[in-house]
This record gives structure tokens, sequence and C-alpha cells, in this order.
């Protein structure tokens, strides 16, 4: 049943936080309203309408829907960057309803990372990010790593690593997690890029081959993925088609949430706009609760916008990886044999295509990095078995170079702020990327490693990036100063929690996807108990 009025006639009154709405009541208003069905709030939605079977959850997600078990329809097609339009891939029919989202590989033109497109928020927010239903968990690498336990050392009471073990047992049991996701069980890809080169290097400078999902330094991996059959796996596809099953359950798609209705510090509602551009306003119960999951830019977006600052804490501190993009030439010894036609970029191959269409197989199963290694400075903090860089290998390069890719998985010093302008957009104040003089000595020690071990096969570096977005934003809104420990709540409200990479009080070791799928965990325990 729609729990929605229009707002039309008072759309004045909507545009501020304290609109004036009908009571709630039963038949009209939900017990949970989550804002925002991407990573994290996919599995909170999930659960808590498994855990509350006579609460009744509302999932609000601005965008539409991804993969084939929610109910998508985008078939799988290359973005074209120059002409910007989809190229869709010959043999539709074949793919059997699979999406653009299902596809694990080639995801740097199979997803559209351009702000014109629809799965962006366009220049809304400063950064990209994924409007789409499973967020960026849908569209990008989601490599399946799990952070140091010192990695939580310093999160408050409740979020240490004992704290949170179990809940990352639950997030590694809900994937199939490999470094084959192929589903001939095959490996591709193995030699593209000048991988087989590197491998070889690092074999010869002693680094120890690791299949453990926690890096330590001097080692180099097969990046763990998360696929099933061939096909991407995400919190969207692995926990939604069961809670859209449920009666308990609802899912709203294309509704952007504009404002949080409350006062005194207690949210009743949410005016959303839908996909129509109808303002419409939604209801919760009094003694329900209001659930952000907007993500690191969207959730302090929405808050401010809301004038819920969190005592001024909303949009405090957030952080990101560092990525710096470099270039080596092959002089001597084996050269990489580069972009092959069995991974090409626009589009892929007619093989490639074929082949994964017909048996979820070959090389656009494979997620793109396809070799990682790992590195620690001596002149950081920390114990011997924490690291500070990962590099890859990006498969997609020219015959005779290798590409790598390094990323500051450790900063010390990655903080911003984000305001709001005078017309609503989110910008930031800050710096997110190596700022100061630890991080960039970090990164300058990786790439002396990383030199001498390129030169070791006749390699020479002939291009290095500026620091740039690594895309992997936390700490917005974090526990401990924006919320309450014991309950998520925000700052100065009642019934207003947080729960998204907003919330992290730090930066991850690692790539997040885990991590947050663990958290989404936890924090829907958390929420459903203070339902019960």
């Amino acid at each position: 049943a729609s729990a929605s009025a229009s707002a039309s006639a008072s759309s004045a009154e909507a545009r501020t936080s304290e609109a004036t709405t009908p009571a709630p009541s039963p038949a009209s208003a939900y017990d949970v309203i989550v804002v925002g069905g991407g990573l994290v709030g996919s599995v909170v939605a999930a659960r808590l309408a498994e855990a509350l079977p006579t609460r009744r959850v509302l999932l609000l997600e601005a965008g539409t829907a991804s993969q084939k078990s929610v109910g998508g329809q985008d078939l799988p097609a290359t973005w074209n960057t120059g002409a910007k339009r989809w190229d869709q891939w010959p043999g539709a029919e074949k793919f059997d309803g699979l999406t653009r989202y299902d596809v694990p590989g080639n995801y740097e033109v199979l997803q559209c990372w351009d702000k014109t497109c629809s799965e962006s928020w366009g220049n809304a927010v400063a950064a990209f990010q994924c409007k789409i239903l499973g967020g960026c968990g849908v569209m990008n690498g989601a490599l399946m790593q799990q952070p140091n336990a010192a990695n939580f050392a310093d999160w408050p009471h409740g979020w240490k690593w004992d704290d949170l073990s179990r809940y990352f047992e639950a997030a590694r049991s809900l994937f199939n997690i490999t470094e084959d996701p192929s589903k001939d069980g095959e490996h591709y890809l193995d030699n593209a890029g000048g991988a087989a080169l590197v491998r070889e290097a690092l074999a010869e400078q002693r680094y120890r081959f690791s299949s453990s999902l926690v890096a330590r330094p001097r080692t180099f991996a097969i990046p763990d993925v998360a696929v099933k059959n061939g096909i991407r796996q995400s919190t969207t596809s692995e926990l939604l088609p069961t809670a859209i099953a449920r009666p308990n359950f609802e899912l709203r798609l294309g509704c952007e949430v504009l404002k949080i209705v409350h006062r005194n510090g207690r949210a009743s509602g949410v005016v959303y706009k839908d996909r129509g551009g109808t303002s419409q306003i939604v209801n919760v119960q009094e003694s329900g609760l209001l659930v952000v999951s907007a993500g690191a830019w969207n959730t302090p977006r929405l808050l401010l916008a809301s004038e819920l600052d969190g005592n001024g804490t909303v949009g405090r501190g957030l952080s990101d990886h560092t990525l710096v993009s470099s270039v080596y030439t092959m002089s001597s010894g084996p050269h990489t044999q580069g972009d092959d036609e069995s991974f090409s970029l626009r589009p892929p191959s007619y093989a490639a295509i074929d082949q994964y269409a017909k048996q979820r197989s070959g090389p656009l199963a494979q997620y793109g990095p396809t070799l990682t290694m790992f590195l620690k400075s001596p002149s950081t903090p920390g114990a011997a078995d924490e690291i500070d860089v990962e590099v890859w290998v990006n498969p997609i390069s020219k015959a005779g170079e290798v590409h790598l890719s390094a990323v500051l998985m450790r900063p010390s010093c990655s903080s911003g702020d984000l305001h709001l302008n005078v017309d609503g957009a989110e910008v930031i104040s800050g710096n997110l990327y190596a700022p100061c003089k630890q991080d960039q000595e970090t990164l300058a020690w990786a790439f002396k490693q990383v030199d001498a071990l390129m030169a070791s096969k006749g390699g020479k570096r002939v291009y290095t990036s500026g620091y740039t977005a690594m895309n992997h934003f936390v700490g917005s809104c974090k526990i401990g100063s924006c919320l309450a420990p014991e309950t998520l709540l925000l700052q100065g409200t009642s019934n207003v929690a947080v729960a998204d990479a907003s919330a992290l009080p730090g930066q991850v070791w690692g790539h997040p996807a885990l991590t947050l799928t663990a958290f989404g965990y936890k924090a829907a325990d958390m929420l459903a108990a203070s339902l019960k």
C-alpha cells in the first residue's frame, strides 16, 4: 500500500525541515524508512525486514533497477565516451536477461563514469557517486579484502575487531569469493598488460604469493572478487530479492529524497521527488526509525539540506584513498602483449561477448585488476604486517608498455569538510589526496620499489599521474562524533540514524566493499534491537 501523500499543495512548506504534516497513523506511516539502496543500504533494509517481520520497512532509492535479480533491464553495452552513447553488444538474446550490472569484466567502459549519465548525481556532489540500485557496488571492481585487525584499534568502543569479526564472517558467507570468477574455473588475462612479466619479477625479488584476504607487505596476489557462475554478486543481488518478496517490505525506485521532515530532533518523514518529478511526503511512525544510507557524499548533503548538522559534525573529515597511475616502457627482455583481441575495450571482441553470453566464461567474467602487490614503508608507524600501498597491473595497455596503479591505503592526513553552496550543491574544503609530507613520501618510496622491480625486467617509468581520487570515500558523519556508537543515531536527534560509509570512523586499509558489507550487518542488528 502506498504511504505517500501529495506535497504539491504545500511545496513551499515542503522545502523546510519543519514542514507541517499530518500526524502519522498506522495506515499511512512506515516503521522504518531507509534512504538509499546502495551497498550498505541494501544490507540494512533487507536485514531489518527479516528481523522485524511485523514492522513495515520502506526502501527509497533515487536510481533505477540494476541487476537482473532485482528487475534490471539494461542490456550489456559499452559506453562510448566520445559519442556519449551506449553501444549495445551483439546477440543480446543470448544473455538471458542479464544486465550490464551483472557482467563482471571490462567495467571501465561497461559502466558509465561520466557525470552526464543517468547513473551519476551530476554536479549535485563534487565527486562521482553511483545513482543506481546497489550503488557503486554494482558498477566498480568491488575487490574483496579484509583489513588488518589493527585497522580498528582506534575505532570507538563496540567497533573494534572483536566486535566486528563475526560480521566479517557473515559478509564472507554472503558471497562466493574467488580468484577465478569465470564459470569454467579458469583465470583469464593472466598475461594481459604485462601481468606475467610483473609476476615473474616479484618472484625473483622474493615477494611471496598469497591467497589471503588480509594483505601483507611484500606479497602479491590475484584479486579476490564476488562472483557466482560468472555473474557479479552484490549485497543488492544477494539480499534484496528475498526482501522484496516479504509482505512487510517495499522498494520504491526513482525516488530522490530532498528533505527530512523533523521537529525537536525527531523525524516524522521525508520529502522526495518521484520519477515523474512530483514531490511526495512519506511518513515514519512516531515510534519508528529513519535510516540514512545515501553514501559518504549524499548523506551529509541530505542532512545539511534538512538543517540537521549533528551539532556541527556532519560533513567533517571526509577521507579517500589516493590513486597514482604510471606507465613503464619495456626496452629489453620480455615485452607485454598489452591489449589484445580477447579483451579490447571499445567494444569487447565478438568472441569474448559470445563466450560470456553462452558460457558465462572468458575475459568478460574477469574483473579489471588481475595482479596486485602490497608494500609498507619503513618510515610509517604500525606493525610490520600492516600495509601502506597497493599496486596493481591494469590489463589494458599498449604493446611494449606496462600500466601500474598505486593506491595509498593507509593515509595519515586525508581530510576534507563538506558544505552546501547557495544552490544546494555540495562542495568540499580541504585536501583528500596526499596533502602532507608523510603521505607524499610514502607514495614516493613505493614508486622507488616499483621502479627497481620494473628495471629488473628492462622497464622505465615514463609517465606518472598526479594524485587522484580512488572513490573510496568514508567518514563524513563518523561514529563517535557525529553518531552515537551504541545506536548510530545522529547527534541531536532521537530517531535519525546513519548507516553507510559516512559512519566509518577512519579509512579502511584496503578495498572497502567487504568492510562495508560487514558494517551493514552490524548496523542492521543494532537498529533492529532498538525497535524490538
